[in-house]
């Protein structure tokens, strides 16, 4: 990577440009399940055009392939209105950044046709608060796309198609719910293992306004979503979700996540002996969980594990 950060550069284009790519797929999905719905009501067609394909499946990919570019060509706002008012999709606005998600399609505009230059457009459209890491916010000065800018951008963009992916299983494929369930939960224990805890702390707070298929998948939720909240440093939240936890009728291996969550060694240890008979907690499970991340930084912790699993130095 040279001083201009070149590498940080291409890979952001290629993050909003994969973005860009789901967004046509899920509308050509849309309208492939829903072939009733009218693409186009001023569309013009000649009996040239047609003959021109040798399957109806061809004329329709055209159609929506045509469809989708006038789209992309449209503002950021009418994409997302299109979205919630033609998809009626649910965009879950108050957990997505959408105004992050718009700053970064312009800069990646300025860099692809601006040479990275600072445009009009981009000082009227562009929420400031997203605008913090350019040191002189002016026309013609250059945008930069830091290891950091683009970490955080990345982490929105990866929540956006988490949750858009997961708004299409719900609205057109919902025999399929438990298994986006499982996704969720999945995707959140990527994110705490990436240490995206961003992306993880939003993913748990949409599957609990979503996901109520049992006590068990809502408590791993909300331990993945304290998780998320510790690593985070958000102390104040934390404290309130530990409160509300109740560990009464829960199995050993939940009551071990619990003690884990709140860096309780001896209560932890005492009840790992129990989840490793009862619910089959291997070694592995310690050795990588992210919620045993703190106690593993202890040696005592490390050695009586050891001891548990009859693990020989």
């Amino acid at each position: 990577m040279d001083i201009d950060g070149h590498l940080w550069k291409s890979n952001f284009i290629l993050l909003i440009s994969s973005f860009e790519f789901l967004f046509g797929d899920i509308i050509s999905f849309y309208y492939k399940f829903y072939p009733t719905s009218a693409l186009d009501k001023n569309i013009e067609l000649n009996l040239k055009n047609i003959y021109e394909y040798k399957t109806i499946e061809e004329f329709v990919d055209e159609i929506v392939s045509k469809k989708i570019e006038g789209l992309l060509y449209k503002s950021f706002e009418d994409q997302l209105l299109y979205l919630q008012k033609e998809l009626k999709l649910n965009i879950e606005s108050n957990i997505i950044e959408w105004d992050l998600i718009k700053e970064a399609t312009l800069r990646r505009n300025l860099i692809v046709h601006n040479n990275s230059r600072i445009n009009n457009r981009y000082l009227t459209e562009t929420n400031k608060d997203y605008t913090k890491d350019i040191k002189r916010l002016k026309e013609n000065e250059r945008v930069p796309v830091s290891k950091e800018y683009f970490e955080r951008v990345y982490q929105e963009f990866y929540l956006a198609g988490i949750i858009l992916i997961q708004a299409v299983f719900r609205k057109w494929l919902n025999e399929f719910n438990e298994l986006a369930d499982a996704l969720l939960m999945d995707v959140s224990y990527r994110c705490l293992n990436k240490e995206e805890y961003i992306s993880a702390e939003k993913i748990c707070l949409f599957a609990s306004n979503t996901c109520s298929i049992n006590n068990d998948f809502i408590f791993r939720n909300n331990i993945n979503y304290c998780l998320a909240l510790k690593f985070g440093n958000k102390t104040k939240e934390l404290e309130e979700q530990v409160e509300k936890i109740d560990i009464s009728n829960l199995s050993s291996i939940l009551v071990v996540a619990y003690y884990a969550l709140k860096d309780d060694e001896v209560n932890t240890l005492k009840h790992i002996k129990n989840a490793k008979t009862v619910d089959k907690l291997t070694y592995n499970d310690i050795t990588d969980w992210p919620i045993f991340k703190n106690l593993r930084k202890l040696d005592s912790f490390n050695i009586k594990v050891k001891k548990i699993y009859r693990i020989k130095e």
